[in-house]
């Protein structure tokens, strides 16, 4: 069962499967990546950059339609997730070694030669 559409965003849709709201849409996407755990804040940017672009303002669910209907975001999640787990381990790698080291809390620093 398909729930229906209200007609505003049935509009909302059109304009975005248009080639200036695909254009904008794209475009936006292109500076604010609506994945990690900002992804609602980036969309509110992506939202606002549509309306600055073009005057058109956009529902952000209608905005969430349209990348689930282009991308897999939960590929895209787990693929964002992944490699701040391994930005993660490494510095949790370099703190241990620190430690290790009984450097920890210490001011490092380093001299050319």
């Amino acid at each position: 069962m398909t729930a229906s559409i209200p007609d505003d965003r049935a509009d909302e849709h059109a304009f975005l499967d248009s080639v200036e709201g695909e254009i904008s849409f794209f475009r936006s996407i292109m500076r604010a990546r609506p994945v990690g755990m900002h992804r609602y804040f980036h969309i509110l940017t992506i939202r606002n950059a549509i309306l600055k672009d073009t005057g058109h303002t956009v529902h952000v669910e209608t905005l969430w339609e349209k990348l689930r209907k282009c991308y897999d975001l939960d590929a895209l999640d787990a693929i964002v997730s992944d490699s701040l787990c391994k930005a993660g381990r490494l510095r949790c790698v370099f703190e241990r070694g620190l430690s290790a080291l009984n450097l920890e809390g210490k001011r490092l620093t380093f001299r050319s030669q």
